[in-house]
């Protein structure tokens, strides 16, 4: 998708990609469980309703009220801090600015590192919950009296 994109002078962003990095190891993981399964028709059917209970449920009447609060607060506050700053310029001796650019690694990493992370979480959690399906069997040896070995 990158590479189709540079040459239109498109750039996806990090972000992006590892989502849809994501979204990929996901599907691929439920298709190997259940090959029938359709991630994205199913993502898609589910999604107006859980919208529709996500904006039932905002409080917009104290969202808004923050947001005054918090606008006011920056209004009062902006004098200060231009006051602050001007001082500052006139003690330095002019508008003399600098910019840090920081060093990103390259995205290749970081889709690996949080492939790497989805994949141990996956797996963290199906370890865990067989663990949890384990405990429910009562046959086998058991450990400190009460737990089957096998679940430990």
């Amino acid at each position: 998708m990158t590479r189709l994109g540079q040459a239109q002078n498109v750039f996806v962003p990090l972000d992006l990609l590892i989502l849809t990095r994501a979204m990929f190891l996901a599907e691929h993981v439920v298709r190997i469980l259940d090959p029938d399964f359709q991630l994205l028709e199913t993502l898609q059917s589910k999604a107006p309703g859980i919208l529709e209970a996500a904006m039932k449920q905002a409080d917009w009447t104290s969202t808004i009220n923050r947001l005054k609060l918090d606008a006011a607060d920056a209004a009062r506050d902006l004098p200060s801090m231009l006051s602050t700053w001007v001082q500052q310029l006139a003690r330095e001796g002019g508008l003399g600015l600098s910019v840090h650019v920081l060093e990103l690694k390259a995205p290749n990493e970081h889709i690996d590192r949080s492939a790497n992370r989805l994949v141990l979480a996956l797996i963290t959690s199906s370890l865990f919950a067989s663990g949890l399906l384990l405990m429910r069997l009562s046959t086998g040896p058991r450990v400190f009296g009460e737990i089957p070995f096998f679940a430990v």
